[in-house]
């Protein structure tokens, strides 16, 4: 099923908004269109490069990440899994709490975890 770019925008947008909501945080919206997107990080998923159909919310939405241009980019459904791996999660809370760089999927750190172990993230 095809669906209009104007149409996609507007799912993604809901969809940010329902999350947002759920994880207890007011939603911060910024118009933006798919055009928009693809003219910011170009027209393939910025992690692998491959045919996006997603967006992924670069700090996550559990994390209180906006929907805005500046904190999206386009993914495909891979990617965006592995983004949404628990690990990776907390390798991004575990970088704005020490004030170090957010990583990405391709760079992920080895750190330690509350219970003393150390974990090597998923690549």
């Amino acid at each position: 099923r095809i669906v209009s770019d104007h149409r996609r925008a507007l799912l993604w947008r809901n969809h940010y908004r329902r999350r947002a909501i759920s994880y207890g945080f007011a939603p911060v919206i910024e118009a933006f269109t798919v055009a928009q997107i693809v003219a910011t990080y170009g027209d393939a998923c910025v992690y692998c490069g491959q045919d996006w159909a997603e967006i992924d919310h670069f700090i996550p939405i559990m994390l209180d990440g906006k929907h805005t241009l500046t904190n999206v980019r386009p993914c495909c459904k891979s990617c965006n899994v592995k983004r949404g791996n628990p690990r990776m999660l907390l390798a991004i809370q575990h970088a704005m709490l020490t004030g170090s760089p957010i990583p990405t999927v391709v760079e992920l750190p080895t750190f330690p975890v509350p219970d003393g172990r150390r974990i090597l993230l998923e690549r």
